[in-house]
């Protein structure tokens, strides 16, 4: 070993990194991991993409094969709170002994790429072979992967023999790299999807599934839909489990994707029935209940493939798990679905005020960094808030969102919003107009990123689409009287909003348009006496304002 780097010389190595930007292309990983001695070929790997929902469906499966007793390794991006936390064995992130261990080698091995005239690895390719690296080291049985960015030319596509594939819900982002169309982007990626090894794929549009469908042909790759695979059911929908939670309701049903039952625990997250079993996520929102389910059935493909005949080289599985019994038995998806976490997903934090009515606000905190996840927040959100929203199929709640909050009181919610600028950031505005409509208040922040867009910019888009759509919707031109201010340091921000939500202890009826018509407002009815604080737009936002409430700041 050349250089021996201490941990804090090794942050500042990664923070040095970030300089050579986003290249994708795997020729510097070919060369960096030959010198490495290509770790990952020891590994079996589970290999997701994807655009939204790869985090949370990399911890659901890593979850289940935990709970089957496994030594897991999960491999994530961004980092939320430290580089560690995207390097995981068994759910806990590497330690900083072994970061700085694995990362000293990785260095050599850059250092070894120097002399030879090579191109110096990115920050995310140093990441992958850390990680790489580190699995191999802890001899793991399962790795589960997530790419950094499309997936064809991604780093983490150095991978040629993974024993899985899965493709998450596939949404415009990232369209300056991997394309402005649906197709370009399905393309790209699809490209994780290898020879012979199955490929598992959420709900898509029809132009994705062609795209994955066509590549999963010519590939030879068995294509598994990772939504129901039966609407019919022998369980009883009139348990004593949540009895008090109401009806079972459709996810969805229409000609192409069969009906997932499923009923709201509010905060409490989900009970749904798939394939013919109950199963209960901690994570809020009908979106992970769909990437529950397409978990679910990764797992599953991967007992099918370790009970079938072929040789285990041929699919990826080592001999050790060849047993003609299952991976992961039922209980132990149910019990790892059920123990997933997943933190600013939607994530609800529940803090005392400690005011004269021992007010108590919920904060709540979601990524939701494209406008695909801005319209799974905003169905979320008023399923949350508004009872007879929480039983909506999500056409049906996405078909309807504007009649149902233009007819309704305001809530007590404070949104705190932060967008990068490389973002969509008009239509995530656009797709979350509904939930400005149910806001008090709006305060305009910035993430910590280089990359955050100024208040003042962010600010004025935001105002402009909320007058243009209060204009466009209310047939006589109703000015909307939302408060938006911007506020750049988001500590400040966060001070604010529990400001006000101390200031107002009505029970937090407020029109959003003046001059409402009775006739227009619905039954719909809030839920009484709540106060919300929502922090929504960028993960470089939601994290550190989590770890100032976690941590009492």
């Amino acid at each position: 070993m050349k250089n021996v780097y201490d941990y804090y010389e090794i942050i500042k190595y990664i923070e040095n990194s970030k300089k050579f930007g986003i290249k994708l292309g795997l020729d510097t990983m070919h060369q960096l991991m030959d010198i490495l001695h290509n770790p990952h070929n020891d590994l079996q790997i589970i290999h997701v993409a994807g655009t939204n929902g790869k985090g949370s469906t990399v911890s659901y499966i890593e979850s289940c094969l935990i709970e089957a007793g496994y030594k897991v390794g999960s491999y994530i991006s961004p980092s939320l709170f430290s580089y560690e936390e995207r390097i995981k064995y068994n759910h806990n992130p590497i330690s900083k002994e072994e970061f700085t261990s694995c990362f000293n080698t990785v260095i050599d091995a850059c250092s070894v790429m120097t002399e030879q005239g090579l191109d110096a690895p990115t920050e995310f390719e140093l990441f992958t072979a850390v990680a790489f690296l580190y699995f191999s080291k802890k001899n793991i049985d399962f790795a589960v992967i997530e790419v950094g960015l499309g997936g064809r030319y991604d780093a983490t596509n150095i991978i040629d023999k993974p024993m899985l594939t899965v493709i998450t819900p596939i949404e415009m982002d990232h369209t300056s790299v991997l394309g402005d169309a649906y197709e370009q982007i399905a393309f790209e990626k699809a490209g994780i999807i290898k020879h012979n090894v199955p490929v598992v794929v959420a709900r898509q549009n029809k132009e994705v599934m062609d795209v994955i469908r066509g590549v999963a042909y010519k590939h030879h790759s068995k294509l598994v839909c990772g939504w129901s695979i039966s609407c019919k059911s022998d369980i009883d929908e009139e348990d004593a489990i949540y009895d008090n939670a109401g009806k079972y309701s459709d996810l969805y049903k229409d000609d192409v994707h069969h009906s997932v039952r499923y009923k709201s625990l509010g905060f409490n997250g989900s009970m749904f029935i798939y394939d013919g079993d109950r199963y209960i996520t901690r994570l809020i929102g009908q979106h992970q209940i769909e990437n529950a389910m397409v978990a679910i059935t990764a797992i599953k493909e991967i007992n099918e493939m370790a009970q079938c005949e072929r040789c285990p080289s041929d699919i990826g599985i080592s001999a050790m798990t060849i047993d003609k019994k299952d991976i992961v038995s039922k209980s132990d998806i149910v019990k790892g679905i059920e123990n997933t976490r997943w933190p600013c997903r939607l994530e609800c934090i529940e803090c005392d005020l400690h005011n004269a009515i021992n007010q108590t606000v919920r904060v709540i905190l979601d990524g939701a960094h494209n406008p695909h996840g801005a319209k799974a927040l905003v169905q979320s959100m008023l399923g949350l808030m508004y009872d007879e929203c929480s039983t909506c199929t999500q056409d049906e709640v996405s078909q309807n969102i504007s009649s149902y909050v233009s007819s309704q009181a305001k809530k007590n919610l404070i949104i705190i919003i932060g967008m990068l600028a490389d973002k969509d950031c008009d239509g995530i505005i656009k797709n979350a107009l509904p939930l400005f409509r149910m806001a008090k208040k709006v305060i305009i922040t910035e993430p910590i990123s280089d990359r955050k867009l100024e208040v003042n910019i962010l600010f004025d888009k935001i105002y402009s689409k909320i007058i243009d759509d209060s204009i466009n919707y209310a047939d006589d031109k109703l000015v909307c009287d939302i408060g938006v201010e911007v506020c750049p340091d988001y500590k400040e921000a966060l001070h604010k909003a529990f400001h006000y939500i101390r200031e107002d202890n009505s029970d937090g009826l407020y029109h959003l348009y003046t001059g409402i018509n009775s006739q227009n407002v619905g039954n719909l009815k809030c839920k009484d006496e709540e106060s919300f604080i929502l922090v929504f737009g960028s993960f470089y936002l939601t994290a550190p304002i989590r770890s100032l409430i976690v941590n009492n700041i």
